[in-house]
């Protein structure tokens, strides 16, 4: 149990991406702080926003693994295909599932009116989902300058 636990935590490339992704986190709650004057703990754990950690992971995975196994591994090649799917992901079928979810809010919730006996029965639903292409790229450059680091310095 001992050497699983070492081998997890020896792992650069996953290291790279979880470190990456908490980061990418952390960075969120900052921006929400210095624009809105506020602390949102929920920001740790929420999708969407500025930037995207999920993009910043998949940057940082690849990263560690153009610089551990080569530009030309079959490593790269799965990381490479994961990053796209993960970046299409994110600027598209999220974006437009969160823009729908403010739609559907905007048709099914409506004020309450004391002269309307029907009970409000729909919570909203989450509407900051998926990533604008900007919010994507940088996520995919932190996660990148992440994994380089990580690296090549940490785990070197």
């Amino acid at each position: 149990m001992q050497q699983i636990i070492y081998d997890f935590f020896h792992n650069i490339p996953l290291m790279s991406a979880l470190i990456s992704t908490i980061i990418a986190q952390i960075i969120k709650l900052v921006i929400n702080i210095i624009v809105y004057k506020k602390l949102d703990l929920y920001l740790i754990v929420a999708t969407g926003g500025m930037p995207s950690s999920h993009t910043a992971c998949v940057g940082a995975l690849w990263m560690s693994i153009v610089l551990i196994h080569g530009l030309i591994s079959t490593e790269c090649a799965i990381a490479s295909v994961l990053a796209g799917i993960v970046y299409r992901d994110a600027v598209g079928v999220r974006r437009q599932a969160g823009i729908h979810a403010s739609i559907l809010n905007n048709l099914t919730m409506r004020e309450n009116d004391e002269n309307d006996p029907t009970p409000q029965l729909l919570k909203p639903l989450k509407t900051l989902l998926g990533h604008t292409p900007t919010q994507a790229l940088v996520g995919l450059a932190e996660g990148i300058v992440v994994g380089l680091i990580v690296t090549l310095f940490v785990f070197s």
